[in-house]
């Protein structure tokens, strides 16, 4: 069974940094230097990270 792409299941790196409080440019080092934790997609120029992983290292206090 095919996965259905849910567009409110992710975040763009801008929205995912605000909920995290970081910049978007942190985020794009992170993932340009191997050090992002989170899960991510990248969609041709598009990068998109899972909302519930975003909110749940926000509820844990982890940037």
């Amino acid at each position: 069974m095919p996965y259905e792409f849910n567009p409110d299941d992710f975040l763009s790196t801008k929205d995912a940094a605000r909920v995290l409080g970081l910049t978007p440019g942190t985020l794009r080092a992170r993932r340009s230097e191997g050090r992002e934790t989170l899960p991510f997609i990248k969609v041709g120029p598009v990068v998109l990270y899972r909302r519930d992983a975003v909110e749940r290292a926000a509820r844990e206090g982890r940037k």
